[in-house]
């Protein structure tokens, strides 16, 4: 038992790793410290503008909103909450699903891990926290590959 912790709590940290070196520099390697207004407001209205998106984009945005609340929760103990905010991931990558995505399967996969997950949170599961952790993963893990 304390061998398959071990060996997930690696393997999620490999992935987390990974995703961070697969990321490239900024694009703006100008050195100019200034931005326009009307970029720098683009900028703040863009992940609100998304996670408010009916896309596929949108959904797998909300899902992710929701994953990242639901393990605040279960740090909290708050596990009804956190069981609600995997209920509402669910939906939204049902809703993505719906919408026939170009990586279907990897949303496919994505919902039936988040169901695992919610199952494991709602009967209070000794490892409930490291299943959602792993759903973070998954979910930048659909990003990259949407």
């Amino acid at each position: 038992m304390k061998k398959s912790r071990a060996l997930t709590a690696l393997i999620t940290g490999i992935m987390l790793l990974a995703i961070g070196c697969t990321r490239g520099a900024p694009s703006d390697q100008s050195g100019s410290a200034q931005k326009s207004a009307g970029a720098q407001a683009n900028s703040n209205e863009q992940p609100i503008s998304i996670l408010k998106a009916k896309t596929v984009e949108g959904d797998l945005e909300r899902a992710t909103w929701a994953i990242t609340g639901a393990r605040q929760d279960l740090r909290e103990n708050n596990w009804d909450a956190a069981a609600g905010l995997l209920r509402s991931a669910s939906a939204s990558i049902g809703e993505a699903i719906a919408k026939k995505p170009r990586t279907y399967s990897d949303y496919e996969d994505f919902k039936a891990a988040i169901d695992r997950a919610l199952h494991a949170v709602e009967t209070h599961a000794k490892d409930a926290d490291s299943q959602v952790a792993q759903l973070e993963v998954f979910a930048r893990s659909v990003k990259t590959n949407s």
